[in-house]
């Protein structure tokens, strides 16, 4: 199935994950965010290129990050809120 020393750290990911009582959902949950988040790296940030490589269509990595941003999408998103505020700040000058 996995090279042995694959094999062996996934045991001790496992056994660590259950021993701080951290469920399957979250687990899972945590290891998809975690798979995307490099498969996004390994690929330049480009989503298609992404897609191909984790073999998932381009929309469920979408799908993904809606739900987990990354830190950029975060900082992204509080700049463009801090942007707005300041032009309604100016309209309402």
């Amino acid at each position: 199935m996995y090279p042995d020393t694959v094999q062996s750290s996934l045991t001790a990911v496992v056994d660590y994950l259950i021993d701080n009582g951290i469920t399957l959902p979250q687990a899972e949950d945590a290891f998809r965010q975690l798979v995307i988040e490099r498969g996004l790296a390994k690929s330049g940030g480009n989503i298609t290129r992404a897609s191909k490589k984790l073999g998932v269509h381009r929309n469920t990595i979408h799908h993904d990050l809606s739900l987990h941003p990354t830190e950029k999408q975060k900082r992204r998103a509080e700049r463009r809120a801090g942007e707005i505020l300041e032009n309604e700040d100016r309209r309402n000058r």
